[in-house]
């Protein structure tokens, strides 16, 4: 199981049984979606007009991705069937995970576009701003 390194780093150390993981999992997630979508909106609210529309449908295919690259998962983790198998839910959370922190390094990474070529992280003021800390 996934450590829950990003909303609650000591969720895992209490979680006892497959859905307390499962739980720390989602909530790591929730936390992930809610940064992305504050630098989303903070990028956004200073685009050029011309550049909106296209800033808002790329937001959208996150969100598509993860109801679709997910749901594809668990179909074939189900061997192509609707009948889900035990871990089913968590394979799904990991895809959601893994999909929200790449969204998230993605919104980190266009919020400090002069960090692109610098560094494999980006490491802008704008990032911890926004974020309302120094760890990233």
């Amino acid at each position: 199981m996934a450590a829950c390194s990003y909303a609650d780093e000591k969720c895992e150390a209490h979680a006892g049984t497959r859905d307390d993981y499962i739980l720390c999992d989602i909530l790591d997630t929730k936390k992930t979606l809610e940064d992305a979508e504050k630098l989303y909106l903070n990028i956004k609210r200073n685009l050029p007009q011309d550049k909106v529309d296209d800033f808002v449908f790329n937001h959208k295919v996150w969100s598509d991705r993860i109801n679709s690259d997910c749901a594809i998962i668990a179909y074939a983790f189900n061997d192509w069937t609707t009948d889900s198998t035990p871990d089913t839910d968590l394979q799904i959370s990991a895809c959601r995970s893994d999909i929200a922190k790449e969204e998230l390094e993605f919104y980190k990474r266009i919020s400090c576009p002069e960090d692109m070529e610098k560094t494999g992280a980006p490491k802008c003021q704008a990032i911890s701003k926004v974020l309302g800390s120094a760890k990233y």
